[in-house]
C-alpha cells in the first residue's frame, strides 16, 4: 500500500473517517475493526487505480514509494471514503471532491508522458522486428 491509515488522519481527523465508515453505528466515538477494514480496502483500492494510470511508464509497485504518489494515495482513498455518504458542496467536502479531481488530472499527466515524478523509467520495451524480402517472382497471378 502506498499510504496507511495513519497518513490519511493527517488530512482528515479520525472523528470523521469513524463517522464516514462505521456504517453499523456500533461505537461512534472508536474506530472499529469494520471501520479499519473500510478504510483500509478504500486506501488499497486507491493504489490499484495509481498502479493502472502508471504501469505503462515505471515499474510498479512502487518502491520505495515516491512522495508525490504518497500524497495522491491520499487523497484518492479519502474521497472514496466521502463518496460512500455523499457529499456537501457548500461545506468543506469541496475540498475533498477538488483534491480528488485534481489527483485523477495528475495521474492522466503522468500516464500521458506530460508530468514525471522523479522515478526511473524502464528502458522501452525491445520488440521483434519482422523484415521480408521482395518477391523474385512477383505475385501468384502470373501462373
Amino acid at each position: 500500500m502506498y499510504c496507511t491509515v495513519d497518513d490519511l488522519r493527517g488530512q482528515v481527523s479520525e472523528r470523521i473517517l469513524i463517522s464516514m465508515t462505521d456504517d453499523e453505528n456500533e461505537r461512534p466515538e472508536t474506530m472499529t475493526p469494520l471501520c479499519l477494514s473500510r478504510i483500509e480496502q478504500a486506501i488499497k483500492d486507491a493504489g490499484g487505480r495509481i498502479d493502472a494510470y502508471c504501469q505503462g511508464r515505471y515499474q510498479v509497485p512502487f518502491s520505495p514509494v515516491p512522495q508525490v504518489i504518497r500524497s495522491l494515495c491520499v487523497d484518492i482513498p479519502v474521497y472514496n471514503i466521502f463518496a460512500r455518504r455523499g457529499f456537501d458542496e457548500d461545506s468543506a467536502d469541496k475540498a475533498v471532491v477538488t483534491r480528488y479531481k485534481d489527483a485523477i488530472r495528475f495521474l492522466e499527466q503522468l500516464a500521458a508522458g506530460r508530468v514525471t515524478i522523479g522515478v526511473p523509467q524502464p528502458p522501452p520495451a525491445q520488440g521483434v522486428q519482422i523484415v521480408s524480402r521482395p518477391s523474385i517472382m512477383g505475385g501468384l497471378d502470373n501462373f
